[in-house]
């Protein structure tokens, strides 16, 4: 993955947004994920796109903060995953 993040940096794409579009994420893995592909691409062209479906988007995002990534794609509940039945959509904010 960050070799191919390495490549669309590259070839100019100006923001990379990491995605756990199937919503397994932890911020254990999250966190190994940026770090990966940080090395290869500044991190403030780096977004997270992290779905809910075990409750672990906001702490993903979290994560994702503390590594200086500060752009989420995922908000306000909408979607789901078409590859990952039962999946649920994004992160949604507490009311």
């Amino acid at each position: 993955m960050a070799a191919v993040a390495e490549k669309l940096y590259k070839m100019g794409c100006y923001e990379i947004s990491l995605g756990d579009t199937i919503g397994v994420g932890t911020p254990r893995k999250i966190r190994r994920m940026i770090e990966a592909v940080a090395a290869r691409v500044p991190v403030e062209k780096l977004a997270g796109h992290y779905h809910d479906t075990y409750g672990q988007a906001l702490a993903n995002i979290y994560a994702s903060l503390e590594l200086g990534v500060k752009t989420s794609t995922a908000r306000w509940g909408l979607g789901g995953c078409p590859y990952a039945k039962g999946a649920t959509g994004n992160v949604a904010p507490k009311t």
